[in-house]
């Protein structure tokens, strides 16, 4: 194992944290995205890519293009997938996040917080999903990734990222419980690098077990693992794609398109 098969075997890539493959907005859905973080002690990086696929009410399926890159502060950035927006409740996991992530000083607080709404939200919202789409409900059920949530930023000093993914499952008494599975570095990673993704992820799993990764920065790489997504026909994933390096200087974007990222600068609460 040489070049960048042993930098990625070091970083353990992880799908652990992104085992739903869309993002939906209930009754015009989004569906998929592929987000990819790659964390090194020296930066962070965060690629994602751009397409939206908007269905509901009957209408036929339009893609748009949109960034999926939001900012909390100068050096806090998170992304979602899953159900994240249900515009007739007021569901909005962006927002949640971006006001729940205010709460602490350092990263694991700030995820402690949002967890504990998101979870709340969550299970607030899903009678309404029942009700108006029996079908999606019943996709959620059971689902180990309703709910995927990546904080990236600025953690002590250091870069950082951090994840969870919220799950449903039905109890022996017919009762919804929830589920988490969280990552994080540092933390969760002794040589200090990781990556992993969530979203759509099967043609990256392929790339990494024939062992055909490029010698490229981390940068350069986690955008083309995107790429690789896009390229593979991914259903509703597709470029541009954005990507991001948070470094301790600040954060510098590498490659952007017009109105990223989503600026949540406002009292979401």
């Amino acid at each position: 194992m040489t070049g960048p098969l042993k930098a990625i075997a070091g970083m353990r890539i992880m799908r652990s944290v992104g085992l739903l493959c869309s993002l939906h907005l209930h009754m015009a859905p989004a569906r998929a995205t592929t987000v990819v973080i790659i964390r090194t002690p020296q930066e962070v990086v965060i690629a994602v890519d751009s397409a939206a696929t908007i269905r509901g009410d009957g209408l036929p399926a339009t893609t748009r293009t949109v960034c999926k890159i939001y900012q909390a502060d100068t050096s806090l950035f998170f992304a979602v997938s899953g159900l994240v927006n249900d515009p007739q409740t007021g569901f909005d996991i962006p927002k949640i996040v971006a006001s729940s992530s205010r709460e602490g000083d350092s990263m694991a607080v700030k995820l402690a917080g949002v967890e504990r709404e998101v979870q709340t939200a969550l299970l607030r919202e899903l009678p309404h999903v029942k009700e108006r789409d029996p079908a999606e409900y019943a996709k959620l059920i059971n689902s180990k990734g309703t709910v995927t949530v990546a904080l990236v930023g600025i953690d002590a000093g250091a870069p950082a990222a951090t994840s969870f993914s919220l799950g449903l499952a039905v109890s022996q008494k017919g009762s919804i419980e929830t589920t988490i599975i969280s990552d994080s570095c540092p933390g969760n990673c002794s040589s200090g690098v990781r990556a992993f993704w969530f979203g759509e992820g099967d043609a990256i799993d392929r790339l990494r077990a024939a062992g055909g990764l490029p010698v490229i920065g981390m940068p350069e790489l986690a955008r083309y693992l995107v790429q690789v997504e896009i390229d593979a026909g991914a259903p509703s994933v597709g470029g541009p794609v954005d990507v991001l390096r948070i470094l301790p200087a600040g954060p510098v974007w590498v490659q952007k398109k017009q109105g990223c990222p989503i600026t949540m600068t406002f009292d979401a609460k």
